[in-house]
């Protein structure tokens, strides 16, 4: 679960987004992002203006830049040489199994599930 975080050093008050889990049968963190000094975040203006936000993407294009390391090492022609076409009017082999791999890199989701997490994705 994302949690907001308050961390006070030298009187000062930090905040901090962090997301924490259950492992073990205790709470650990499993990423923590700095978002600043809590005065500064107090003084910022909350009327929303396009033009004024800062913003960092913490995750964009993963599936295209996987995709693209598999198109220049030809992963889906090797897996279907080796293994051979077998479905004919469906993905082949290699193409399933590139979804797959992709999806455990990013998503990880049960055999079952890879056509929703494909959909979405």
């Amino acid at each position: 679960m994302v949690h907001l975080t308050r961390k006070t050093r030298n009187g000062i008050n930090y905040l901090y987004l962090e997301e924490r889990a259950w492992i073990d049968g205790r709470s650990k963190r499993l990423w923590q992002k700095y978002l600043g000094r809590e005065d500064k975040i107090q003084e910022l203006d909350t009327t929303f203006a396009p033009e004024k936000l800062e913003y960092q993407s913490l995750e964009f294009g993963c599936s295209a830049a996987l995709l693209n390391v598999a198109k220049k090492i030809k992963f889906v022609e090797s897996v279907d040489e080796v293994i051979g076409k077998q479905r004919s009017d469906h993905l082949s082999v290699g193409e399933y199994l590139l979804i797959a791999c992709i999806n455990r890199c990013l998503a990880p989701t049960s055999k079952r599930r890879l056509g929703t997490w494909f959909a979405k994705d």
